[in-house]
């Protein structure tokens, strides 16, 4: 279609000269293979199509368009992502604008991308296309062609001029395809205009590419040699734009990755427990995809057994087509062969992030019967049977009026004295219509409360379940009844466990929720306690059931589940009882909740937060966003944010966020979740993420404009310190807003921190204000003006420092009180109006700290410092206590560890596993 709108005529021209040259650059850059880069479309053949197109209305601001030009734009699809490439179906609208690219290279005929067998493969199909009336069959032919085309080696590819400059090949090459496939070396023939692959390198075969500079790219390859076997080789490529083809490189590869289906072990994993998946090194593992499973683990399946393992002990396999070909796999082996520091870092196998001694009792094993685990057999070694059951309930008869049973006696005992048979066990943890008269488990026979709480238990998770008649309790009645009565009796946690076992196993309700509704009390009760070691393996099995099976109703349930017990033994399980909308949402079927995550500066970030999330997984994610990886990790936190004039409170990284955030709700405050920056250890700063850069500036820019980084000498403010400041207020000035003209007397009144202020007249802060902004800031950019005011602020002393305001102190030179500033290099003690350094204890010389409480409520801080022959106890009145503990703590942790790597690399300590 034409275009036409308002333009200016000269700007008009301007462009179109523009667009001249552009083309003209592009045809040398492309070494004269104008076939490729930019006639491949053929621009001017006709569209084989019913679509419609509109032009867009005109804009309401003036702008730059053509009207009626001698040229036409092309839309055109370059290259497949292996993603798409690998989809069965594609959409109509994306099939059809494919496929007039296809009819229109066909209709010009001199598309170079097309051997001149798939051109006449591809006509025939044309002509069957028009030959057919039937629509269905239409849309069908057009996938086919399409296909077709997407098969063909070079058609959907990214060109690149490339000449080989060494390797195993001898071959002339003029240019490199990169296509969803692999790479291709072709060579261009002007006589006649055609191209011939020299050589296709699949993805199978790329074990390593490195781009060397100078656009000179070295391809590590698996080819084969003229023995008939199959080396390794280094392929020296020239190649025009480099770094983009290694950047197409890196995306097609990391998408491989990503879809593969399949993973090569790099080291033995080997567990007892049966719900798990062992495997020796150097195995081929099929990875079941789940959409709901923890971090770190994965759900595989080797030499017909499926299971859990941790994803660190194997690496993808990438592959191009449905399975890895052996040259993949061959590929994939050498690559494992490179990584001895990564096979280093793996700790020694373990099952499950669980206590050690669950897994190394002899008992822990379970039996097997028929290659699963035998919840018969658990049965029949803690379950109460015969006459123990028909005692105890003779013992709660007397002990409870008005307590009865269902059945008579000699059901209970057993049909008389024979032994009980295995369907007679059977019945105990599969489903019952109707209470149970004792507890499933042996318990403590002289604790008649006991057993009368496991029953009246029992009750609670019929009523959750629908099974039985509520008399006006909710069903969060039900769920607080449970959690009360087994955090009170720790004994009746595998009690609780047995009789969620029992309501969801073979459930024959007639209550069609019933069985949903417990499973959905089992993910509440996961993810407050544990077990014990002897039901673990039983347990875990039962939920591998459906978790191993995508197509059960309780598969998400399950892994929630199975993910909430984990949790459990790792952090200890919730504490507090969940908010009634919590437990509202489970019912509903919402696990995950949207939680809303503020970053310095204000920066919002929604997450999704399930029922066991802990602030250490909150951390990594956010972490994961902002580049900072490995140990960098630690130096970030999460605290509770108040309000202005009320404490903040931090959160461990084994806390549980919705204890925490419930517990604030329930206190009626208005609180902030926020996450933030709180050690200073790694001197490398990450300034290319630009999320980073809010982070760091804006808390730099907090401490500036409280004064804590801005030191007085004798309580003035010397000339060099007034030109940092002005420096600052003017990248600050330029950070906030891209703004062209210098600040105004009121803007600069805003930019100067107030503690140093009135040390200079307002005009000579404007004018060191507006010299240093023209000097230095007036041609930075947002983020550009961010990074030179973290790289300023930096040059500070006290930077990267948590400042807390103490009362006072027993020192003699701070009875009146001063500010504590906590950093790498240790504890300063600060002037309240110069922030002078008083007083600086070293992080070495820091022996402990403890937080004291006075009858009166007053808090203290003791920090005791010193060295082996002398120490000193220095107390401080301040309300931060709980804040300064901790952070003192993990600078001496670091402190400790980095003089431990430094003593390792020198030789000094080489194990610490008695420390």
């Amino acid at each position: 279609p034409n275009f036409s709108g308002r333009s200016d005529s000269s700007k008009r021209h301007s462009s179109i000269a523009y667009l001249q040259r552009r083309r003209a650059q592009i045809s040398r850059n492309s070494g004269g293979f104008g076939g490729i880069e930019t006639a491949d479309p053929i621009n001017d053949a006709p569209l084989y199509s019913s679509n419609k197109f509109e032009a867009l209305p005109f804009a309401n601001s003036d702008c730059i368009t053509y009207k009626e030009p001698k040229w036409s734009m092309c839309l055109r699809k370059e290259y497949f992502s292996p993603l798409d490439a690998n989809s069965e179906l594609l959409e109509q609208s994306y099939t059809d604008i494919l496929f007039n690219q296809i009819t229109r290279d066909i209709a010009r005929g001199m598309c170079l991308r097309m051997s001149e067998s798939s051109k006449k493969e591809v006509t025939a199909m044309l002509d069957e296309y028009r030959m057919c009336s039937r629509t269905e069959a239409r849309c069908v032919l057009k996938q086919q062609i399409v296909q077709k085309a997407i098969e063909m080696p070079c058609y959907f590819s990214q060109f690149y001029c490339a000449n080989v400059v060494d390797g195993p090949y001898t071959f002339e090459c003029t240019h490199v395809a990169v296509s969803h496939k692999g790479i291709s070396l072709v060579v261009f023939e002007n006589q006649p205009q055609q191209l011939t692959i020299q050589e296709t390198i699949s993805y199978d075969q790329l074990i390593e590419y490195t781009h060397c500079g100078d656009n000179v790219v070295l391809l590590d390859v698996l080819y084969l040699s003229h023995r008939n076997s199959m080396d390794t080789g280094k392929i020296k490529l020239e190649v025009s734009y480099a770094g983009e083809f290694k950047k197409l490189l890196d995306q097609q590869l990391k998408q491989l990755s990503s879809m593969s289906q399949y993973y090569l072990s790099i080291m033995e994993y080997f567990t007892r427990d049966l719900s798990f998946l062992s495997f020796p090194e150097g195995t081929v593992i099929k990875v079941l995809r789940t959409e709901q499973r923890e971090d770190g683990w994965l759900c595989g399946e080797y030499n017909g057994l499926i299971g859990s393992f941790p994803e660190e002990y194997v690496v993808p396999i990438v592959y191009v087509g449905d399975k890895p070909s052996e040259t993949a796999i061959k590929k994939s082996c050498l690559l494992v062969r490179n990584l001895p520091r990564q096979r280093e870092k793996i700790k020694p196998p373990i099952p499950v992030q669980l206590e050690d001694e669950l897994f190394v009792m002899e008992q822990a094993v379970p039996a097997v019967v028929g290659g699963k685990l035998s919840m018969l057999k658990f049965a029949e070694e803690n379950f109460r049977t015969g006459k123990e059951r028909a005692e105890m309930i003779k013992k709660l008869s007397k002990a409870l009026k008005g307590f009865s049973f269902m059945g008579s006696f000699r059901s209970l005992t057993g049909k008389g004295n024979r032994r009980w048979e295995e369907k007679d066990l059977s019945k105990l943890f599969t489903f019952s219509y109707s209470p149970i008269p004792v507890s499933l488990l042996i318990l403590d026979s002289t604790d008649i409360l006991l057993n009368k709480l496991a029953v009246e238990c029992f009750l609670a998770v019929m009523k959750f379940m629908g099974d039985y008649v509520s008399k006006g309790k909710s069903k969060e009645d039900s769920v607080f009844f449970i959690l009360k009565c087994v955090h009170e009796h720790q004994a009746l946690r595998d009690e609780m466990y047995c009789q969620l076992i029992k309501q969801t196993n073979d459930n024959q309700s007639s209550k069609p929720k019933s069985c949903l509704q417990g499973w959905q009390l089992m993910l509440i009760y996961s993810a407050y306690f544990t077990c014990s070691g002897g039901l673990l393996p039983y347990l875990r099995h039962y939920l591998q059931f459906p978790v191993a099976d995508p197509t059960s109703p309780f598969h998400a349930l399950a892994i929630i589940s199975e993910n909430n017990l984990r949790k459990s033994f790792r952090f200890g399980g919730r504490r507090d009882p969940p908010a009634i909308s919590e437990i509202d949402a489970i019912m509903e079927g919402k696990y995950t909740k949207r939680q809303l995550v503020f970053l310095p500066g204000d920066v919002e970030k929604i997450l999704r937060i399930k029922i066991c999330t802990v602030a250490a997984e909150i951390i990594h994610e956010l972490c994961a966003k902002i580049g900072a990886e490995g140990e960098e990790e630690e130096e970030y936190g999460l605290f509770i944010d108040l309000g202005e004039d009320a404490l903040s409170l931090p959160l461990n990284s084994s806390d549980y966020i919705l204890d925490v955030l419930n517990m604030v709700e329930n206190q009626g405050l208005h609180y902030k979740l926020c996450f933030n920056k709180l050690l200073w250890t790694n001197t490398h700063l990450n300034l290319e993420n630009p999320l980073y850069t809010d982070i760091l500036y804006h808390q730099a820019a907090k401490d500036v404009m409280k004064g804590y980084l801005i030191c007085l000498e004798g309580g003035q403010l010397s000339r060099s310190r007034a030109e940092e400041v002005s420096h600052l207020a003017a990248l600050k000035y330029r950070a906030d807003a891209e703004r062209e003209s210098a600040p105004t007397l009121n803007q600069v009144s805003k930019l100067i921190p107030p503690s140093v202020a009135k040390k200079r007249t307002p005009q000579e802060w404007v004018e060191g204000v507006h010299k240093s902004y023209q000097k230095h800031a007036f041609c930075l950019s947002s983020i550009a003006a961010k990074r030179h005011y973290i790289g300023s602020a930096t040059k500070l002393p006290l930077y990267g420092s948590k400042f807390f305001p103490v009362e006072s102190t027993t020192h003699s030179t701070m009875d009146r009180g001063c500010i504590l500033a906590i950093n790498r290099h240790g504890a300063y003690f600060l002037h309240k109006e110069t922030k002078e350094i008083i007083l600086h204890l070293r992080t070495e010389a820091i022996v402990s700290t403890r937080k004291l409480q006075s009858q009166t409520g007053r808090q203290y801080l003791d920090i005791k410092y010193g060295n082996l022959m002398q120490q000193t106890v220095l107390r401080c009145e301040t309300l931060y206590g709980r804040e300064i503990a901790p952070l003192i703590s993990d600078y001496t942790r670091i402190k400790v560890r980095e003089r431990r790597k430094a003593e390792e690399a020198r030789g000094m300590i080489r194990d610490y596993s008695y420390i």
